[in-house]
């Protein structure tokens, strides 16, 4: 029976006697109704579906038999075929657990009539539709499932049982047999570093009784690591108490590894720009270490005998510098090395202060030639991060500051650090310039990937864009005020690192 007619094929399942001939002439009186066939048990209905088309089975049905367990698989089998059972008069309760096998409806035979089967057929032809718009928009879909990389899950946390789209196991690269379908066994699959951080989250979300989203690594079927983006949504009883997780989990593999080559790329980019100050500041504190050191060579052995206090402490001196020299020296290589490397995202807990102290350092150079470095630190929480991530951050936002001014030279010229808490207890970064702001036109596109308001040649465009993403990676959020002839304050706002929650969760 399909959407475009209204003739329905019925295949009568009925042992020969009484029943069957009665069942028959109902079947030939009623309009639009073909009977492709009899069988006498209704457990051989299954191969009659298999060749040929068959809207609904009528089938006669006795208390004692096995019709209902043959009723629930061939609605298993074949949920788009109704299936219409006859009994005794007294054996409702019969037709009824039909029913909730997969029956569409009964009929008792004192009952049985062209009128009654028609209304029950027509029933039969909407459910039919019905299925078949199911059918189509479960396969539209998976099919959008499979070009977003996007499943979805449900995790019941009464019974703690997790189900799976098809889209997510293939994600998974496992199969249902060989997944443990509880909440422990879902973390099971997560690389073991980021285990407790998605752990935690759920657990605050679920204390919280709020949606959360997050990114976490996990391990495919065939052994790769691989990238999901997943969201969950709390769903409650009527008593408040958290009773589902219903959530989508998205492959953003391939996203990721996108993103670390524009990351590193970035910093490259940043580098680059660095270089020159970079060896400004490596080679002045290195001329004055090795000058002192060589002088220090060539006095010592006329001063180790006989020397004067003055004498002495001019050669404790000159030793300090050297000392200092070398320590500067071992910050710079040590920012830079931190800035350059190309290792994979590790989030620690961390103090923002040093990262932006580590930042103020690599950028100096680019700095004190055209600006003064004002700092207004307060107090902040510890923030989750990825300290080479969140120090490419703050030194594109330094760099920045420091061309907002171009070549205008000035004592007015200033660049201002500052930390804070906000209400919601997120740390709170702002770099402020006095510089020439951004004007209105620019101000919606500089967060845009390639847009750059440099000369050819001196910039691609990727820092700002760069910073967005990872702030917002680290589910943080970065900003813009900026006013043309006064000045612009970036402000990054990252969330504070707390104690997880207490909650129970069965595994």
């Amino acid at each position: 029976m399909s959407p475009e007619t209204t003739t329905s094929r019925v295949l009568l399942a009925a042992r020969e006697g009484e029943h069957a001939a009665g069942l028959r002439v109902v079947l030939e009186s009623t309009r639009d109704v073909v009977c492709v066939g009899t069988v006498a048990e209704l457990a051989d209905a299954g191969a009659i579906l298999v060749s040929q088309r068959v809207d609904a089975i009528l089938a006669d049905i006795s208390i004692g038999s096995t019709a209902v367990e043959t009723i629930a698989s061939l609605h298993r089998s074949a949920p788009a075929v109704a299936i219409i059972v006859t009994v005794d008069d007294a054996d409702e309760a019969l037709g009824l657990e039909s029913m909730g096998a997969g029956a569409l409806d009964f009929l008792v035979r004192s009952e049985l009539s062209g009128c009654a089967l028609t209304h029950i057929l027509r029933h039969a032809r909407a459910h039919r539709r019905h299925r078949v718009q199911l059918a189509r928009r479960d396969d539209q879909l998976a099919e959008v499932q499979r070009i977003a990389r996007l499943g979805s899950f449900e995790w019941d946390i009464v019974t703690n049982t997790v189900e799976w789209s098809d889209e997510l196991y293939r994600i998974f690269g496992m199969d249902r047999e060989h997944f443990n379908p509880t909440y422990q066994g879902f973390l099971d699959l997560i690389v073991s570093d980021d285990r407790d951080r998605v752990d935690q989250i759920v657990r605050g979300a679920l204390e919280r009784r709020e949606p959360y989203e997050l990114e976490h690594r996990a391990i495919h079927g065939s052994g790769a690591t691989i990238v999901l983006h997943a969201r969950g949504h709390i769903v409650l009883d009527d008593a408040g108490q958290p009773i589902r997780i219903a959530g989508t989990g998205q492959d953003v593999t391939d996203r990721k590894k996108l993103e670390e080559k524009l990351l590193f790329a970035g910093r490259m980019t940043s580098v680059g720009t660095l270089a020159a100050g970079v060896a400004h500041e490596i080679n002045n504190p290195l001329t004055y270490l090795l000058a002192n050191l060589e002088f220090i060579a060539k006095e010592v052995a006329t001063r180790a005998h006989g020397s004067s206090p003055e004498q002495i402490r001019e050669l404790t001196d000159m030793v300090d510098d050297a000392r200092q020299g070398a320590e500067r020296i071992r910050q710079i290589v040590r920012g830079m090395k931190m800035f350059s490397r190309s290792d994979e995202e590790r989030r620690v807990p961390l103090d923002i202060e040093p990262v932006l102290e580590a930042a103020i350092n690599l950028t100096a150079n680019e700095i004190r030639h055209r600006a003064r470095l004002v700092r207004d630190y307060g107090t902040t929480p510890m923030v989750e991060a990825d300290e080479t991530r969140l120090s490419q951050v703050f030194v594109n936002l330094l760099i920045n500051a420091a061309q907002a001014f171009g070549e205008r030279a000035g004592e007015g010229n200033e660049i201002h650090v500052s930390t804070s808490t906000d209400p919601n207890g997120s740390a709170v970064i702002e770099i402020r310039d006095t510089g020439v702001g951004i004007p209105d036109a620019n101000r919606d596109r500089i967060f845009d990937p390639f847009f750059t308001t440099q000369p050819i040649g001196m910039g691609t465009g990727l820092g700002l864009a760069i910073c967005h993403g990872i702030v917002t990676a680290h589910r943080g959020e970065i900003t813009v005020d900026t006013t043309v002839g006064v000045g612009t304050i970036f402000r990054v706002s990252l969330p504070g690192l707390q104690a997880p929650p207490a909650h129970e969760i069965r595994g």
